[in-house]
């Protein structure tokens, strides 16, 4: 975050692009809507409803589910488009084995 504002941070460019090369996830510690979270409600949701498609706007627990489910579809089809790649942290190939576990309709 530091280096996108063009500010110093204390990490060097070789272990960035070390971590890069393992697609390591960057996050900010206040970033709320983790994927894992999001798709641990999910789970919790089929558990409950006995499907995985809750409306775009469906609010489960206090949390935006419904968009959240919205964005994995869309970011699915851009990665069977070809405009992401499988191992991109927006949406991979293990991501989308995960949701298939659930039968999670794209």
């Amino acid at each position: 975050k530091l280096r996108q504002d063009g500010r110093t941070a204390a990490m060097s460019d070789d272990r960035i692009a070390r971590l890069n090369e393992i697609n390591f996830l960057w996050r900010s510690r206040h970033q709320h809507n983790t994927w894992d979270e999001m798709y641990n409600l999910l789970k919790e949701f089929r558990s409950e409803y006995e499907h995985t498609s809750p409306s775009a706007k469906e609010v489960y627990k206090g949390r935006t589910l419904g968009r959240w489910v919205r964005e994995q579809r869309t970011n699915y089809a851009l990665l069977q488009e070809g405009k992401l790649d499988a191992s991109s942290t927006v949406m991979s190939d293990i991501r989308v084995a995960f949701l298939n576990q659930l039968d999670f309709v794209w």
